[in-house]
């Protein structure tokens, strides 16, 4: 009785999760922006109750070793961290000295 209750249970909740958005955010969650333009948003941290050693570590995890790189850091409903770079960050190039350019 148990199992069968506990599948219908569960095949229910999937049905409606997949057919109404408002269920889908009460039950699954969405999405939270947690650094902007370089600055951590310290009200939506302290809500996923996220330090920033974590952050930093999800960060390393993406090759990026500075808060400042980036544009926009968003914490997935799974957990993981998606993140845009800012465009100069984004291609590092070669910077030439003055020096270098006269030599040339």
């Amino acid at each position: 009785m148990a199992l069968i209750l506990w599948g219908s249970i569960t095949l229910l909740s999937d049905y409606i999760v997949l057919n109404s958005k408002k269920a889908r955010i009460v039950l699954e969650g969405e999405p939270k922006i947690v650094i902007k333009n370089g600055k951590m948003m310290e009200d939506v941290m302290r809500k996923t109750k996220l330090d920033i050693d974590s952050i930093n570590s999800l960060l390393r995890q993406k090759n990026i070793f500075s808060i400042l790189d980036v544009r926009y850091a968003i914490l997935e409903v799974n957990g993981e961290l998606s993140v845009v770079k800012k465009e100069e960050s984004q291609f590092p190039q070669k910077r030439i000295s003055i020096c270098q350019y006269l030599i040339k």
